[in-house]
């Protein structure tokens, strides 16, 4: 493949939404930790599409691959691959794909101790990779896979009070390395949620939702709209919170207990410039869970 064309495929997709800008300010001098999460590879299986998070939950896995033989281990966006073993460069062949199906064949670096592969994803949605050990070996070979993970940074800017809202349907959201369940509602695509909350010059509102997938999708990366509307004004245009979304690849996510394919969370912000009152109607255009919550007493 060209090189070019090579980098067009990998470029990855931007969030419209706009960033907080003093949350943004805070993370910019306190960076975040990196740790490694061992993950069960998902094997390859021609005819079915993995379900992305079956391949990151944490749990320690020696793999052996036979010459000839092939695993697939999802990298979260951003994220590295390392695979621990006496290995040198050449005895696994990696290819790094979008989900298309297409694979690129990508070198692994060698490590300071030179036993460990490495490899670093540039893209900003995941990717799934796919290491082979050449068939020309007589022997197999065996190593640990484990993929970077960045810890959470502490909330600087609290949001802190999530908005009930006038009608939809309430749901318990809960990831795999949390301990309690945190509330979001349904967007059904196209119908309305409405909510209201307070404005005025330092009113700041914050949206974070997820995606859900239907059971047979298989385009993992999907844009995404929210439109904020004004019910006061004629359901007037108050904000659109435009996203590009790619599957949840580094924990599990619960809905009501039970295992669901969904989108990495994703925030947007909008402000209430007006004091009063806001009549507030958020209109997805995809399936979602999703929250409204305000800005922290102690940043107003």
């Amino acid at each position: 493949m060209h090189l070019l064309a090579a980098a067009g495929f990998f470029s990855g997709f931007g969030l419209a939404a706009d960033l907080d800008s003093l949350e943004h300010s805070h993370r910019d001098t306190n960076p975040v930790p990196v740790r490694w999460e061992l993950c069960r590879p998902v094997a390859a299986n021609p005819g079915q599409f993995p379900r992305p998070f079956q391949s990151l939950i944490p749990r320690r896995r020696l793999t052996q691959l036979a010459p000839g033989e092939e695993i697939r281990i999802w990298i979260a966006a951003g994220s590295s691959l390392r695979l621990s073993g006496d290995l040198a460069p050449g005895d696994v062949r990696l290819g790094v794909s979008n989900g298309s199906g297409l694979y690129v064949e990508t070198e692994m670096a060698v490590g300071p101790e030179g036993k460990n592969l490495f490899y670093h994803s540039f893209s900003n949605t995941a990717v799934l990779a796919r290491i082979q050990r050449p068939a020309e070996f007589e022997m197999p070979t065996e190593f640990v896979a484990a993929t970077s993970k960045l810890d959470r940074h502490p909330d600087y800017v609290t949001y802190r009070e999530i908005l009930e809202p006038e009608n939809g349907g309430a749901v318990q959201v809960r990831t795999d390395d949390e301990l309690e369940s945190s509330k979001f509602w349904l967007f059904g695509r196209g119908q309305p949620i409405d909510w209201i909350a307070e404005g005025g010059p330092e009113s700041r509102i914050r949206f974070e939702g997820r995606l859900r997938y239907s059971p047979l999708e298989s385009e993992l990366v999907q844009p995404f709209r929210v439109r904020v509307l004004d019910r006061d004004r004629g359901d007037r245009e108050i904000a659109t919170l435009e996203f590009v979304s790619s599957a949840e690849t580094t924990r599990v996510v619960l809905i009501d207990g039970r295992e669901s394919v969904v989108s990495r969370l994703e925030t947007g912000y909008f402000e209430l410039p007006e004091n009063r009152p806001y009549r507030l109607r958020l209109v997805s255009t995809a399936s979602l869970v999703g929250r409204v919550a305000v800005r922290g007493k102690e940043y107003l």
